[in-house]
C-alpha cells in the first residue's frame, strides 16, 4: 500500500522528487571567477618583482628533473614577447649532492650566462646560450608575472574552482585550482592581501603515473625601484665574455 501511494504521490507532484535532488549547477562558481579576475589583475600591476623561491619535483619527474633555488627578478615581456628576467641558482639532480650554481637572465632581446667556475659570460641573441641547464635556469620564473594577458585562457575557457584556506610562510592565502588544455592542470595559494601567489603546483598525470612540481615563493617584492635595469647582464672583472654557447 505505501509503496502504491508513493507512486501515486510522483505521478500526480512530480516536483516532489526533483526538490530532493537538484540540478548541480554548471561551470565555474562566480566567485572562483571573480577571484582569478583578482589575481590576474594584480599580476598585471605587477611590473617587476623579486623573491626567493624553490623548485620542487615529485614522483616520476623528479627522476628527470633535476631540484631548483635561488632568487629571481621578473619584468614584463618585450616587443620581441620575450620575458625580462634575472635568476641566480642552485641546481641540484635527485640522485646526486652535486650542486651547479649560475646566474642567467634577458634583457628582452638578448640572452645571458654567466658561471662563475668557468669564470666565463655568455651572451647572444639565441636562447641556446645558457647552454644545457637553459630551462632548470628558468624553472623558479613565474612567467605568469610577465604575461600581458595574465589567466587569460583559463579564466575565458577552462575550470576553476576556490578550495580552502593554508598558510605559506607567513601569508594567508587560498587554494585556486585551474585546468586549461593549454596550460595543464595546476593549483595555486594566492595571498587574500595582495592577490599574487606564493606557491604553484602543477599536476601532471600520464602512463608513469601522477607527479607534481611546486614553485615555492617567499619574500616577494613588487614594483621596486632601481638605479639602473636589473636584467642586463654584469660580467665580473677577469671573467671572459663570447657569444659561443654555454656547455
Amino acid at each position: 500500500m505505501t509503496r502504491l501511494m508513493m507512486l501515486t504521490l510522483l505521478i500526480v507532484c512530480p516536483t516532489l522528487a526533483l526538490a530532493e535532488d537538484p540540478p548541480k549547477p554548471s561551470g565555474p562558481s562566480p566567485e572562483a571567477v571573480e577571484f582569478a579576475k583578482k589575481t590576474a589583475d594584480a599580476l598585471l600591476a605587477a611590473k617587476v618583482v623579486i623573491y626567493k623561491a624553490s623548485y620542487t619535483p615529485t614522483g616520476w619527474v623528479a627522476k628527470e628533473v633535476p631540484s631548483v633555488e635561488g632568487t629571481a627578478t621578473v619584468g614584463d615581456q618585450s616587443k620581441n614577447k620575450i620575458d625580462a628576467f634575472m635568476v641566480n641558482v642552485k641546481i641540484r639532480k635527485t640522485d646526486s649532492e652535486d650542486v651547479v650554481e649560475l646566474s642567467a637572465g634577458s634583457d628582452g632581446n638578448e640572452y645571458f650566462l654567466i658561471d662563475a667556475k668557468a669564470k666565463t659570460c655568455y651572451k647572444d641573441l639565441d636562447p641556446a646560450v645558457l647552454g644545457a641547464q637553459g630551462r632548470n635556469l628558468q624553472r623558479i620564473v613565474l612567467r605568469d608575472f610577465a604575461a600581458p594577458e595574465p589567466l587569460a585562457n583559463v579564466i575565458k575557457s577552462g575550470e576553476i574552482e576556490l578550495r580552502g584556506d593554508v598558510k605559506i610562510g607567513s601569508e594567508d592565502c587560498r587554494e585556486l585550482y585551474m585546468k586549461h588544455r593549454d596550460t595543464g592542470t595546476a593549483v595555486w595559494a594566492v595571498s587574500k592581501k595582495d592577490f599574487l601567489p606564493r606557491k604553484v603546483t602543477r599536476l601532471i598525470k600520464n602512463d608513469q603515473g601522477e607527479a607534481t612540481t611546486e614553485l615555492l615563493i617567499s619574500d616577494l617584492v613588487v614594483n621596486p625601484q632601481f638605479v639602473k635595469s636589473p636584467f642586463e647582464m654584469v660580467c665580473p672583472e677577469g671573467f671572459k665574455k663570447t657569444d659561443d654557447f654555454a656547455p
